[in-house]
């Protein structure tokens, strides 16, 4: 497939506790990751979207891949790692606002790296959608991105970044 926005990054599976006095320890599941999102609204719009990245051989991994094909979303470049899982997180609500707590360390998409990357599928792309929350996960994921903006640059494929800074997931 030649994708309008092929899309690179981390998704995670999300757990957010649900509100209200009846609902406690009650969390309810969903799908995050920005460039995961950022396909989802692509397709709905009628793009024809690709994905690259990691999910663990898992549960939650396969939830991903049904949503991605609910959704429209070309799979082909999805990496599935039976020795890796899934990211996950949790979101709670307290009296300052959302907590987060992530499970990302050793995630599938953590260990991507640039041999991971389909140069051909970039190359064909109209658009490279990438974030600043995949370089932050890990060296090699970092590397990764880089290495895929600098196939779609050589390629005169167009570039969107998203730079979602996180400062806790800098040093």
């Amino acid at each position: 497939m030649q994708a309008d926005i092929l899309c690179l990054g981390e998704p995670l599976f999300e757990f957010n506790q649900a509100q209200g006095d009846q609902q406690q320890g009650l969390y309810l599941q969903g799908y995050g990751g920005d460039t995961s999102n950022a396909a989802v609204a692509a397709a709905r719009q009628g793009a024809r979207v690709g994905y690259i990245t990691a999910l663990g051989q898992d549960n939650f991994g396969d939830e991903f891949v049904e949503l991605w094909q609910r959704e429209g979303i070309d799979t082909g470049l999805v990496k599935r790692d039976p020795g890796a899982h899934t990211g996950i997180y949790f979101v709670s609500h307290t009296t300052q606002g959302h907590a987060f707590t992530y499970f990302r360390a050793g995630s599938a998409a953590s260990l991507l790296k640039p041999s991971d990357l389909s140069e051909s599928a970039i190359a064909s792309a109209k658009i490279l959608h990438v974030s600043g929350i995949s370089q932050a996960i890990s060296d090699s994921a970092c590397d990764t991105v880089f290495s895929a903006i600098d196939i779609a640059r050589a390629n005169g494929v167009k570039v969107s970044y998203d730079t979602n800074l996180r400062l806790k997931l800098w040093d």
